[in-house]
Parts: structure tokens; sequence; C-alpha cells
């Protein structure tokens, strides 16, 4: 009995995260904490010199950023972590994170992020939107495999690191490259028309590399929700009938399919309210009224449900 009191005593309790520091040339800026996998934000006073300072609860590890007017500062959020951050605005403005300083408890994850925006590679928009398909796929693997490198290179490092979270840094950088695929056919085809290179049917390696129907990585990475929702709506358009030659038919197979894929109950529920709000409304009253029907069949989400009513 003493025994167990002496070990209760000695328990150690969590600490609340706490990030603080100093903004130069801030000229009025307004700061927030945003935590944008569980949206969150919270308002972080500055004072007339830069200096904020702001602290709150938050047991498990999310992503955060800390949002000064347009600029942000990726930063790790959990309870037991201390940051301190010594920021120039001006430098920031130029996406030079290598310029920011940090100090203070449990800060690998944000040094980590920090490391990244300074060494990455993220291939500009419109020049690769010009590549062929096959010089478009080296250049975003090539991408790929330099950033990877980045992250391994400091968990490799700094053996104490979050490795969970670090894996799930990398699965964020890596939507951010994959959804380039998403948007290439139609860009491609706008700004090179003469190309009429045949796009393969497994052009986006990401489709098959990137995990899916995995709820940890769905509710934990920083905009993989509307990645996944994208590639599922992307995957069942692509079996089913084309809604231009038969809009009816194309309503009620879209459901269907999505109804076979078995996913998690909360990725298809998000699936099936994006097809709801994206197809609804061009459909006809009386085929509308058969996608209610089967839609209630699909659907748990009682929000979704009451919406659709």
């Amino acid at each position: 009995m003493v025994l167990a009191m002496t070990i209760f005593s000695c328990k150690k309790e969590d600490k609340q995260f706490a990030i603080s520091g100093n903004i130069e040339n801030f000229k009025g800026a307004k700061v927030f904490l945003q935590l944008p996998t569980i949206a969150k934000n919270f308002k972080v006073d500055i004072d007339s010199l830069g200096a904020f300072k702001y602290q709150m609860d938050q047991k498990e590890a999310v992503y955060g950023r800390l949002i000064i007017n347009k600029l942000s500062v990726p930063v790790y959020v959990k309870n037991n972590t201390d940051v301190k951050l010594k920021i120039n605005l001006e430098s920031l403005a130029k996406a030079d994170y290598s310029s920011i300083k940090v100090s203070g408890e449990n800060i690998l994850e944000t040094k980590m992020m920090l490391d990244f925006y300074t060494k990455q590679d993220y291939p500009q928009t419109q020049p690769s939107m010009v590549l062929s398909p096959d010089d478009f796929v080296k250049r975003l693997r090539k991408a790929q495999k330099h950033n990877l490198e980045i992250i391994d290179n400091f968990v490799k490092e700094n053996s104490s690191i979050d490795k969970e979270f670090a894996q799930n840094f990398k699965y964020q950088f890596q939507i951010t490259l994959a959804a380039a695929f998403l948007y290439y056919p139609q860009y491609h085809s706008m700004m090179v028309p003469s190309d009429k290179t045949p796009i393969p049917a497994d052009f986006n390696f990401f489709a098959k590399e990137l995990p899916l129907n995995d709820l940890n990585v769905y509710n934990n990475v920083y905009r993989y929700k509307t990645y996944e929702v994208s590639i599922w709506n992307l995957k069942i358009m692509s079996e089913v009938t084309n809604p231009q030659v038969d809009i009816d038919k194309f309503a009620i197979e879209y459901l269907e399919k999505l109804k076979s894929y078995n996913l998690k109950e909360q990725i298809n529920n998000d699936v099936a309210n994006n097809y709801m709000s994206q197809f609804f409304p061009a459909f006809a009253p009386e085929t509308q009224q058969k996608v209610k029907e089967l839609y209630k069949t699909i659907q748990t989400n009682p929000n979704y449900l009451k919406n659709i009513k």
C-alpha cells in the first residue's frame, strides 16, 4: 500500500503545451495557432514589441501551424512540449524557414518540419504541367525521393523523435505532390493541346503507394481527407456510366459502386456526402428521389442525412 502510494505520488504530471517567442517586423500582425486535423483555431495575443505566448492542453500529438497573417510556421503540438520561436516576418515572407530560430523542450518534430521546408523540392505548377506524361512522372518521382530523404536523414540523426508523427508528415507532403496528378490531365491538355500522348492507367504512382481506408492516416494527416475522398470519387467515376451519357444510370451506379468498396464508415460517409453535394442538384426530380432512398442505405452520419432531407 505504501509502495503504491509512493509510486502514485511520484508520477509525473503532464505540462500543458506551450508556444512563445518573438516576431520581428510583425507590423500589427494577427497571430493564431491552428490545429487543422482537429479543426481548432486559437487566437494568440502579441504585444507591441512582437512577443507572444500561448499554452493549452493537448494530450495527443497533432500537426499545428502558427499563422501570422497569411504566413505559417509548422509546429508539433503536444503536452510536455515547450516551443520557443524567433521569427523574422520579412524572411518568412520569402519562405526562408532557415531563418527561424527554435529552442525549448521536445522540439525535434518542429525542427524536422522546418528542416524539411528549408530543403524541400516542390515542382512549380506551370513548368510541370507542360511536361509529357513520362517526364511528369519522372519529375515528381525525383521530388518524392528527395523529400523523403530529408525526413529520413533527420529521423536517423534524432532517434528520440516521435516516429509516428514523422511518418504522418511524410504522407502529408506526398499528398501535396499526389494532388498534381489529379490536375495534370486537364491542365496539360489545355497548355499543350498538340500532345495527344495517352495517359497510362497506372500514371498516378501515389495512388498505389499512399494508404487508403486507414482511419489513423485519414484523420491525423493534414489535408488527407480531401485527397482520399477525391481518389475514391475518381475511382468510382472511372467504373460507372458516364453522366453525360446517362445521368440517371450514373446516379444509381455511383452509390452502388461506393457501397461495394466496404470502406470504413467515416470515409464511406464523407465520399457519399461529397457525391450528394457535387452531383445531386443536376439530377431530374424523379432521379433525386431514387438517389435519396439509396443514399439512406449507404449513409450513417445523421448530420449528412438531415442535410439531404
